[in-house]
């Protein structure tokens, strides 16, 4: 603690191991009673992430103007690996172009949505004489990269599906709730609250549901959105 300030350091690793996998094989005539290419599962699949946690809490509130206010900044760091993709997805060997090179769909690269850098800064204020409580919640996640379908391209006559590595840009979110209480004595109270996300209506990509499906394709957050909850407490 410095001053009047609590600094909260975590650091979680998850290590997974003998994960289902699933190996296309060509076949070679060794059994006859499979198909020319076929698949195998075995456990050899593993994934490893390492995970970074950096809290930032002030412990004195700011008072301002018959207003409370508390805030917290999470900075946090990830790095995971996998050697898996969704293992009960159907094999797929339909011939697709990626990066300029025809290659079966099981060929391509496995999606990566870790969005390494990351930070949240949440805001609560509370005004007691109007019995409100402003809730803000800003997100900030860094760009990352990933296998996007950007259309179909022609070749040796077949229109086929195309690949492109897709930077994904940093993106930023800000959510916002807005609560009032009236106590009506005898524990009993009315209450009423209302959500807003993505205050601002960003346009953020996510990257794509799955880059190995040839039906991906780019996908977005969702745009301003309102939840309205009202309530009586007994």
């Amino acid at each position: 603690m410095v001053a009047d300030t609590l600094f909260t350091l975590r650091v979680v690793s998850r290590d997974g191991r003998d994960q289902i996998h699933r190996e296309p094989v060509t076949n070679d005539g060794s059994r006859p009673d499979l198909a020319t290419t076929y698949y195998t599962y075995t456990n050899d699949g593993k994934t490893d992430s390492l995970n970074y946690y950096l809290s930032v809490s002030p412990l004195r509130a700011l008072d301002f103007w018959d207003t409370r206010t508390h805030g917290e900044l999470t900075l946090s760091w990830n790095d995971v690996t996998t050697t898996n993709t969704g293992y009960d997805e159907e094999f797929d060997d339909t011939p697709v172009m990626y990066k300029g090179k025809v290659i079966k769909t099981y060929d391509i690269p496995v999606d990566n949505y870790t969005r390494p850098w990351s930070a949240r800064l949440a805001t609560t204020t509370q005004i007691p004489a109007w019995g409100l409580t402003l809730g803000n919640f800003f997100n900030w996640r860094a760009d990352y990269s990933q296998v996007i379908r950007t259309g179909r391209v022609t070749h040796e006559g077949q229109s086929i599906y195309n690949y492109e590595d897709y930077d994904i840009s940093s993106a930023l979110t800000w959510d916002m709730r807005v609560g009032w209480e009236q106590a009506l004595g005898n524990h009993q109270a009315v209450f009423a609250s209302l959500d807003v996300g993505n205050v601002l209506n960003r346009r953020n990509a996510i990257g794509s549901s799955s880059s190995y499906s040839t039906t991906a394709e780019l996908d977005y957050e969702l745009g301003r959105n309102f939840t309205l909850e009202v309530g009586y407490r007994f």
